[in-house]
C-alpha cells in the first residue's frame, strides 16, 4: 500500500464524527477539491439505434490518461445517482479513473430502458460496459492498458462476465457478493424470481417459473452466468463477501474463488461474518475500501 492511501487512512481516522463536531479536516477537503467528474454520452454496440446510456467518470484533475476502474451498479435495475460517494471518491484520490456506468437497464432513463435488459444479461449489460470504457479510452481520459473492473451484486456479476468474456482488457477484478452462478442461486435466494426475470425476460418468466426449475431452465441460468465463461478468466480477482448474505448465497463467491484457484488463477476470498449483502457496516465499509485500494495497487 502506497503512502498517498496510509495519509488518506489516517485522515479518515482522525474524523471526528461526535456530534457538535462533525468539521471535515483540511487534507480531506483539498483531496476531494482535487477531484473532477464528466458524464459522457455513450451509444450502445449491440443497438446503435437506441437512446445512448450515461457512464459518469470521476478522477482526479489532469490530462493524462489515469489507470482506470470500471464500475457497473447492482441491481440491474437501479442506477449511479448524482450524488457523493465513498467509494467512488477514494478511488478517484488515491489516482485512479473511476467509470461508473448506467448501462441500458438502469432506473432514470424511461421504462423502454428498464424493459431491455430482461432476457439479455451478460449480452446488452455487458456490452455497454465495454462501449463505455472504450469511449473513455477514446477521450484519453483511461489507459487502456491498466484497467480493473469492479462490482457488487448484480454489479459482481457483470464484474465476473466481464473478465471471462473480455479477459484481455482487465488486469484485475474486485466483486462484492456477486452473483456468479445463476443456476446456485436459484435455490437459495430471497429472490428467485429475479433469476427468472433476469434470464428470460418478464414474460417468459412468468410462464416458466417454479419451485422447482427444470433443467432447460438450470442450463439458461447457467449459461449468462460468470461461471460459464469462468477457464476464460486471466486476471486476479477479490471477492468480498457477506456470511450472512440470504440475496445470494456465499457459496456462490466461495465456489467461484476455489474454482478460479483450481485452475491456476488467483482469488482472494474475505468473508465478513456478521453482514448480509449490502456490506454496510461501517467497520466493512472501511475494510472493503482498503483491501480494494490495496488489491488495485497491486495488480494494475
Amino acid at each position: 500500500m502506497d503512502a498517498g492511501c496510509t495519509q488518506t487512512i489516517k485522515l479518515a481516522l482522525q474524523y471526528d464524527g461526535s456530534e457538535g463536531n462533525q468539521t471535515t479536516p483540511d487534507a480531506v477537503q483539498s483531496t476531494l477539491a482535487g477531484l473532477q467528474w464528466q458524464t459522457y454520452q455513450v451509444k450502445a454496440m449491440t443497438d446503435p439505434t437506441d437512446m445512448p446510456f450515461e457512464a459518469v467518470v470521476v478522477r482526479p484533475k489532469g490530462k493524462a490518461a489515469l489507470p482506470g476502474v470500471l464500475f457497473p451498479h447492482g441491481g440491474p435495475h437501479s442506477a449511479f445517482p448524482a450524488a457523493y460517494s465513498n467509494l467512488v471518491a477514494f478511488q478517484a484520490a488515491q489516482g485512479y479513473a473511476v467509470i461508473a456506468v448506467n448501462f441500458r437497464g438502469s432506473t432514470g432513463f424511461g421504462e423502454d430502458s428498464i424493459q431491455s435488459l430482461p432476457g439479455h444479461i451478460s449480452v446488452n449489460d455487458v456490452e455497454d460496459c465495454i462501449a463505455a470504457l472504450d469511449h473513455v479510452i477514446a477521450e484519453g481520459v483511461v489507459d487502456r492498458d491498466r484497467v480493473a473492473v469492479s462490482g457488487g451484486s448484480h454489479g459482481g456479476f457483470l464484474t465476473g462476465n466481464l473478465l471471462g468474456r473480455h479477459a484481455d482488457r482487465f488486469k484485475a477484478g474486485l466483486a462484492r457478493n456477486p452473483v456468479m452462478d445463476l443456476s446456485l442461486m436459484i435455490h437459495v435466494s430471497d429472490i428467485p424470481d429475479w433469476c427468472y426475470v433476469e434470464a428470460f425476460g418478464v414474460q417468459e418468466a412468468k410462464r416458466r417459473m417454479a419451485a422447482r426449475p427444470a433443467i432447460e431452465d438450470l442450463a439458461r441460468f447457467k449459461e449468462v452466468s460468470p461461471i460459464s465463461v469462468l477457464h476464460q478468466v486471466k486476471a486476479p480477482v477479490l471477492l468480498l463477501l457477506g456470511a450472512k448474505d440470504r440475496r445470494v448465497p456465499l457459496a456462490d463467491g466461495q465456489q467461484y474463488g476455489a474454482a478460479l484457484r483450481a485452475q491456476g488463477g488467483t482469488a482472494k476470498v474475505i468473508v465478513f461474518p456478521e453482514d448480509t449483502h449490502a456490506l454496510d457496516r461501517p467497520q466493512t465499509e472501511f475494510e472493503t475500501m482498503i483491501n480494494m485500494i490495496s488489491w488495485l495497487q497491486q495488480h494494475i
